[in-house]
Order: structure tokens, then sequence, then C-alpha cells
């Protein structure tokens, strides 16, 4: 046949996941000083306006900075992991080295079975933020006897097209064809991925964990310049 072909890969995603080899002292830090902000941060009025959920659901919480309202020796250590995963996730997914900053917030999540917080965190994403990095210090050792990582805590992405799995044969050295794709935390772990992902995390039979999700915008020159209706409304009335 005279055929001329162009094959096109489009809109892949992508989620890399490091394993930090950090000593025991340094994850436990990291570990104390988050919990503390979790617990500091719990709502407790459903009508303050930090509030992020009204205190009845299991992960409600005040909207902060842990990153900013922790002042610690493993903080700028942890940001410095975050940076090397963002740029090391933008060159491998895309050949790009970031040379801008990059902006931050975290929100630490502390999940204990005796807060009833081992229920799994429903499916979500950060469609305004670029990349986002979680990292779990500490993750306690799952008791439970299946070998099903659904049961114990398995973190999910799922195809933003919501497709289903496809059904004829893929090579799976070539690229996750599934609309589903798991991670195990365990101590250590850093997810990394782009905001729009939609996420979840499954029920875990453990004692507790800790999750710490970074959100991060990049700073682009190319990026939309947005100004405030103060900002706008001065400008207009005063000039420049």
């Amino acid at each position: 046949m005279d055929v001329r072909s162009e094959f096109t890969p489009i809109f892949p995603d992508y989620v890399l996941h490091n394993h930090w080899a950090h000593s025991d002292d340094f994850n436990e830090r990291l570990f104390d000083i988050a919990k503390a902000d979790a617990l500091k941060n719990v709502v407790k009025d459903a009508l303050d306006p930090l509030a992020v959920g009204d205190g009845k659901q299991k992960f409600s919480h005040l909207r902060h900075n842990f990153l900013i309202d922790q002042v610690d020796p493993a903080i700028p250590q942890f940001v410095e992991m975050i940076k090397y995963s963002v740029n090391q996730f933008l060159f491998n997914a895309f050949g790009y080295t970031h040379t801008g900053d990059i902006q931050m917030n975290a929100d630490p999540f502390y999940q204990s079975i005796e807060n009833g917080q081992n229920i799994g965190i429903y499916t979500h994403s950060h469609p305004s933020f670029e990349i986002v990095c979680t990292y779990y210090p500490h993750v306690a050792e799952c008791q439970s006897p299946s070998d099903n990582d659904m049961h114990k805590g398995a973190v999910r992405f799922y195809n933003p097209a919501m497709r289903g799995n496809r059904l004829w044969p893929t090579s799976p050295d070539r690229m996750h064809n599934k609309a589903m794709y798991s991670i195990l935390p365990r101590t250590g772990s850093m997810t990394v991925f782009e905001g729009h992902m939609p996420h979840d995390s499954t029920y875990f039979e453990a004692k507790d964990r800790m999750c710490i999700p970074v959100l991060c915008r990049l700073d682009l020159p190319n990026a939309h310049s947005t100004s405030s209706t103060q900002e706008i409304t001065e400008v207009q009335n005063h000039g420049i």
C-alpha cells in the first residue's frame, strides 16, 4: 500500500515515585512537626473563613501554609527535596529545565485509625497548580493479611479523560495503558504528578500515617499576568 503516516502520542500524563533514603531522625522530626501542625489546624468553627470543610468531614482543616507557619531545620531540607523532584519530573517528562522559582503551599494530613481517618481520601485534583508533590515521612506498617494494595492505603491516579481500560493487548514496556495506576506509599515515598490529574487514596489497616501534599506553582515568564480588581480600578481611574 502507498501510505504516508504520522503517528503522534498526544496528551500523555506522568507519575514520578521517588523514595528518599533519609535518616530516621529526619523523617521522625518532619513527622512530629507536621503532626503538631495538622492537629493545630483542625476545624473547630465551621464559620472560620480559613475553614476547608465544616469539621464533620474527617479531613476538614484550616487553610494555611505549613512551610511558613512552622520554623524548623527539617523544612529547608524538605523544600530542597521538592525543588529537586519538580525539576526532575519536568525534565524527564518534557525535557524542560526549569530555572525560575517555585511557589509552594502545604497542608499536612495526619491519618490515624483512632480518629477514623484511615478510610482514604476521595478523588480530587488541583487544577490551579502545575505540579503536586506528596511526601510520606511516616507510614505505619500495615497489619492486613491481604496482599491487596487497595486494603493498605494505595494512592491511585486516574486517566484525566476518565476512560476505561483498553481491551486490546498493549505493550506494558511502552506506557501504562490502564484507566488507573496505583502506588503503595511507605516511609520516605514522594509522588510527583501534574495537578490536573485525578487521584485518591484507599482505606488502610495501619495505626497511622502522615501525608504532606505540596502544591507547586511554577514562575514562568509566559504565565498569565493577573491583577486584582482594586489594582485594575486604580490604574483605570488614575493611570499608571
